[in-house]
């Protein structure tokens, strides 16, 4: 079955031509990120591979978050309220 057929893009199925999207889905078939942009704004490839990269860390690490702008190799950190507004310190 076609992704698109699964997961239809806004506006998509009225003129499929307008937008393009991304989607990551995990071995267990769980939608983790979706990304829709308008046909005249591109992709960044970069930013879907750290997704990718991101999404299978905290799978193969429980109870671990990559926060925003996280790259393969990077500290992540466990959430609980210790860390509210010290997320900035944390990474240090």
């Amino acid at each position: 079955m076609i992704l698109g057929n699964l997961y239809p893009l806004l506006l998509g199925i009225l003129h499929p031509m307008l937008t393009r999207g991304t989607f990551i889905v995990d071995p267990d078939g769980i939608l983790r990120a979706q990304e829709v942009t308008w046909y005249d704004v591109g992709r960044n490839a970069e930013e879907t591979l750290r997704l990718l990269e991101a999404f299978d860390f905290v799978r193969k690490n429980p109870g671990v978050a990559c926060p925003a702008g996280w790259r393969k190799g990077e500290k992540a950190l466990r959430p609980g309220m210790d860390l509210v507004g010290k997320v900035a310190e944390a990474l240090k």
